[in-house]
């Protein structure tokens, strides 16, 4: 399959790309030397990789975060959504579509999530609550403009450390 600038799409962009979505990929730049921003790729997905969805997304992103990828690099093992919630929500927007919300917390802090194109709201990292004081501020809810949350260096690359991870938790 080739994309709108002739580019040969491999198996898992094409399965974005079919989906009405590209994967997200930025210049090597600006992440340095130690990261690589391309995607493992293969002729044929692995068998288990047919259409996205919530379940496979929160399994990925389950074997994919780590301190690289939370914010200020505060997590933990025996709490792996700690801290997670921005990245993850732009790893979900990514794969799924729809929106991104955003609240305040008690604590001062925000929290981010998602609305899915069909309506209904995704947060895959809820189970931080019941290990932190600060608890959201449902009512406080905004959407989030997808450039705006990806202009802060930082949330650009731990979100592209966890996307990468995604990708290669493929293949586990």
């Amino acid at each position: 399959m080739v994309d709108s600038q002739g580019r040969e799409r491999r198996w898992l962009n094409r399965i974005m790309w079919e989906s009405g979505r590209t994967l997200f990929c930025t210049p090597a730049e600006v992440f340095g030397k130690g990261i690589n921003p391309f995607y493992p790729q293969s002729d044929e997905p692995p068998a288990r990789v047919g259409k996205i969805h919530v379940g496979m997304v929160k399994e990925l992103l389950q074997k994919s975060w780590c301190a690289e990828t939370a914010t200020r690099g505060k997590w933990s093992s025996e709490v792996p959504s700690l801290n997670q919630c921005k990245v993850s929500a732009l790893v979900v927007q990514e794969l799924l579509g729809g929106e991104l919300l955003r609240c305040d917390m008690t604590s001062g802090d925000s929290h981010y999530w998602n609305r899915l194109p069909d309506g209904s709201e995704v947060d895959l990292t809820t189970d931080q609550f019941r290990h932190i004081d600060g608890k959201p501020l449902r009512e406080t809810v905004i959407v989030m403009d997808r450039s705006y949350v990806l202009s802060y260096p930082d949330t650009m690359r731990r979100y592209a450390i966890l996307l990468q991870r995604v990708a290669y938790a493929l293949w586990e």
